[in-house]
């Protein structure tokens, strides 16, 4: 059994230690490791098989002479089967295969493991020889020889990924040889029917395996498997019939194995390398991969047991909850992927926090935090160019948290999305800050924890602080100025005298009433929806009243935040800006201008 792999440079990881148990499941967003670890190990299989053929010394033959340089063996690119790649550059990480001129960067894959109560260590290392081959050779500390432990010897890996097309109608009699290349190619479901048909001892009896196969099968999908048959033509062909009885009361016909449904084809195939080829360790890329939720939870109880009646150990990595609520036991792992690092789940509680993690967060949020430790929560991105407005005519240092915090926009003001996010990725990072700010709400969902802070405005909105005459008069001919053609004749200030009166009747006898002009908190600039009810369609109205474009539309009125000076700046907003400061800087706060 393998304990642990070491890999180096290989790929996207710099450097990523993965620990393993009898079952592991590897678990993270897409992108994120999880198929890189199982080639990885491929990958050190094929150069160590590689190396023991050709330089290991073998009981009985004389020891060969090796170069004490060890320039490697090499390997072409043809025969990463396991891998669709075009050329070795592909195996480097950023595809730099030198460090600077002259030093070749060196993959490295140390695998750990242990047999019969022995531990044993055996690495291989790559170098990049041109596009075509890889150099291989052991990985050896100064003064050792260059030797490979026997037991890394002894364990025979196994890789398979999803069924991504349809089985092939017809399927000859293949030599075993030339399934093992099928196998080892990852075309597995090309050679199905000559897996069973080997299974199945070519028809002769008793053939115990097989019948523990079409067993399970029957359990799972209520399918008889009828054994292969070989036509003369050499043609194997494979039949199934559905349990029960047809419309007309009558037996349902045989169908052929290509007919079967993806999700079905994905489980015999997995029981049928399981029974069919002699490994100790199977790595299994999506498993579940077409299953329904209940048939998941059946197949990883159905593999384990398997795995273990038979001491073959299980690598798998997988999407699916259900996999990870039952890996959370004594003997099995899981291990999540994420960011480059790996994490044992060891409890129900993380078991949670992770699956949040893979199900709701973008593979780049895992980037955003590593590099910047915090998250700012808002409904929309024009809440976050009002308070940039705000910090930067206070001269606040909040403005600096707010060009550097990564951000997430909610879209709405429930803030559950925002927790769930949060607790997702301080799974990851627990020193991870965080803050959500949101519109004043009569009513809300309840905050499902209070991992994260949550500021909320006094008023209705965010844009009822800009609900302020002079700052909207100012902004409005501001962006008349802009968007209309004036002349000595038809002057910019010449119309401001002639309708300064009628824009702000216009206010006022259709939005607001005079006294919240006048009075900075009258309960309309309060509970009255800002953006909605006055400030939208009062710059609609204005500009199509003076047949001027309308510049100021919901979704740009984060400009009239832009006109204000720090006296018609409301105190709220400044007690805001501290909030967002304090938590998310670590920083001493030092006080800005403000009323």
């Amino acid at each position: 059994m393998i304990t642990e792999v070491k890999i180096t440079n290989f790929k996207r990881f710099d450097e990523m230690v993965v620990p393993f148990a009898p079952t592991t499941i590897l678990v993270g967003p897409n992108n994120g490791g999880k198929t890189t670890v199982l080639q990885a190990l491929m990958v050190w299989q094929l150069a160590l098989q590689k190396w023991a053929n050709r330089r290991q010394p073998r009981e009985n033959t004389p020891k060969r002479k090796i170069s004490p340089k060890r320039t490697g063996l090499g390997i072409n690119v043809q025969e990463f089967v396991f891998m669709q790649m075009g050329e070795v550059y592909e195996l480097w990480r950023d595809l730099l295969v030198y460090e600077e001129q002259n030093k070749p960067s060196l993959i490295k894959i140390i695998v750990k493991g242990i047999a019969a109560s022995t531990s044993w260590e055996c690495g291989m290392e790559f170098q990049f020889r041109d596009a075509g081959q890889v150099l291989v050779r052991p990985v050896k500390n100064e003064g050792e020889n260059v030797t490979v432990p026997q037991q890394a010897l002894e364990e025979v890996l196994v890789s398979m990924t999803a069924i991504h097309s349809m089985l092939s109608k017809d399927e000859l009699q293949l030599q075993p040889e030339a399934v093992d290349h099928l196998v080892a190619t990852g075309r597995i479901s090309d050679g199905l029917r000559n897996m069973l048909f080997h299974l199945d001892g070519g028809g002769a009896l008793p053939a115990a395996e097989w019948e523990e196969l079409a067993a399970s099968i029957k359990s799972l999908f209520s399918v008889e498997l009828l054994r292969p048959i070989r036509l003369p033509n050499s043609e194997l062909q494979v039949f199934y019939t559905n349990i029960g009885k047809g419309r007309r009361g009558k037996f349902k016909g045989k169908m052929n194995l290509s007919t079967a449904g993806s999700g079905f084809l994905q489980t015999l195939l997995l029981l049928t390398l399981f029974y069919s080829r002699k490994a100790t360790i199977f790595l299994l890329d999506e498993p579940d991969a077409h299953l329904e939720t209940i048939r998941q939870r059946e197949i990883y109880r159905l593999l384990k047991s398997r795995a273990a009646e038979k001491n073959i150990q299980v690598i798998m990595a997988s999407h699916s909850e259900q996999f990870m609520e039952e890996a959370i036991d004594t003997d099995s792992h899981l291990v999540a992927l994420i960011d480059g690092k790996s994490r044992i789940i060891k409890t129900q509680h993380a078991q949670k926090q992770a699956g949040k993690s893979l199900s709701l967060i973008p593979a780049a949020h895992y980037y955003d935090s590593a590099r910047r430790p915090m998250w700012l929560y808002l409904e929309d991105y024009t809440d976050l160019k009002i308070l940039k407005a705000w910090a930067k005519i206070l001269e606040h240092e909040a403005l600096e948290v707010l060009e550097t915090t990564n951000i997430y926009y909610l879209r709405s003001n429930d803030i559950n999305p925002a927790t769930q996010h949060f607790q997702g990725l301080k799974f990851v990072y627990p020193n991870l800050k965080g803050i959500v700010a949101t519109d004043r709400l009569d009513t809300r969902l309840p905050n499902l924890s209070s991992v994260l802070p949550e500021l909320q405005w006094q008023r209705r909105e965010i844009e009822n602080y800009l609900l302020v005459w002079p700052v909207m008069e100012r902004t409005f001919w501001m962006e008349a100025e802009n968007n209309k053609n004036w002349n000595p004749d038809n002057s910019l200030e010449a119309f401001k005298k002639q309708h300064s009166k009628e824009l702000k009747n216009m206010l006022t006898n259709n939005f607001l009433v005079s006294a919240a002009l006048e009075q900075p908190d009258y309960p309309d600039l309060i509970n009255k929806k800002g953006s909605d009810e006055v400030l939208a369609p009062f710059f609609k109205q204005a500009f199509a009243k003076f047949g001027i474009y309308n510049t100021l539309p919901k979704n740009e009125l984060y400009k009239v935040a832009a006109q204000m000076k720090q006296n018609e700046i409301h105190h709220e907003v400044m007690e805001m800006l501290n909030e967002i400061h304090r938590i998310l800087s670590p920083l001493k706060l030092v006080n800005s201008k403000g009323t």
